[in-house]
């Protein structure tokens, strides 16, 4: 705290003793009129009004009205948590895959030097990871923090939980403002729900949309003008769906889609007139992959058409 003189003596060597009505315990007064920060100094910004008074030896005294703004120092807190897989899936993910973890701080104004740790508990075991980096967004004033590490081979349904953010061999976290560290002792208990799925999606099955028929084939016009679409794929609910259609005769007339499908497993897939027109006449061969949330690819399903 810088302090200046308010108080001098004209009498040269006169020695002035002082005394002042301070609410705060936390602020005290030295007997050579400096002001003296100790105990608990409060949380949030506090504002300080007081009169200082100055007396010398002779009895005479002079009072100065002392107004102190106090400003907390910005601690940086942990917020929140998610978790994702390699490919940016929330909560679900597969063992071969990298777990992301995200933990959201209360500021954007982040240092981190050194390498910290996180550790988190999945089930009954307690597992380190590693840290990647810090993503902040100034607009919204909060960091996030970014640890990784694989992806135990099962986890337990309550998910992935963070018990403690380590600074190790002179790592730290501070906030920028104020240079106060994150409280590395502190035990947070943070959960996310976080699943392991390492079974794939079954062999999708794959037919024309309703009111796809025709003697001999379908024309473009018909492909792309029925109202139920094109094809129906029916898979693991919210898998996403890749579906390559090529003509057997010319390898570059094909056209690729990709879908996720709906809550039920069934999908229609519509072609416009333009990707009906690419893919021409003759034999169509039809490719279709599901691939779910966890990142597990079924074996592919195949179906063929004539477009005339």
């Amino acid at each position: 705290m810088h302090q200046h003189a308010l108080f001098k003596d004209p009498d040269a060597g006169d020695t002035l003793t002082y005394n002042a009505n301070i609410p705060q315990g936390w602020l005290t007064l030295a007997g050579n009129g400096r002001l003296t920060v100790s105990g608990t100094v409060p949380g949030t910004d506090t504002q300080v009004n007081f009169d200082l008074t100055a007396t010398d030896h002779q009895g005479l005294s002079t009072t100065v009205p002392v107004s102190l703004h106090a400003i907390a120092l910005a601690e940086p807190k942990v917020m929140a948590l998610n978790v994702k897989d390699q490919s940016g899936d929330l909560g679900v993910g597969n063992s071969s895959q990298t777990l992301t973890l995200n933990v959201l701080l209360n500021t954007a104004d982040l240092r981190v030097t050194g390498s910290p740790t996180a550790t988190v508990q999945i089930g009954d075991t307690t597992y380190t990871a590693s840290y990647v980096g810090v993503n902040t967004d100034a607009v919204s004033n909060q960091g996030v923090l970014i640890f990784s590490m694989p992806v135990p081979t099962a986890v337990d349904t309550s998910g992935v939980t963070l018990k403690s953010i380590n600074n190790i061999s002179g790592s730290a976290i501070t906030w920028g403002l104020s240079g106060v560290a994150l409280d590395t002792n502190r035990v947070y208990d943070l959960s996310a729900p976080y699943v392991v799925d390492n079974t794939a999606p079954a062999r999708p099955v794959v037919q024309l949309a309703s009111g796809l028929t025709g003697p001999g084939g379908l024309a473009a016009s018909t492909l792309a003008g029925n109202a139920s679409g094109a094809l129906e794929i029916i898979t693991e609910p919210g898998a996403t769906v890749s579906v390559l259609l090529s003509n057997t005769n010319n390898a570059n007339q094909n056209v690729s889609k990709s879908v996720e499908t709906a809550l039920l497993g069934l999908n229609a897939i519509a072609l416009s007139q333009e990707e009906a027109n690419n893919l021409g006449t003759g034999n169509i061969n039809v490719q279709v992959i599901a691939t779910d949330p966890a990142g597990n690819r079924s074996d592919p399903a195949w179906f063929s058409f004539t477009v005339i």
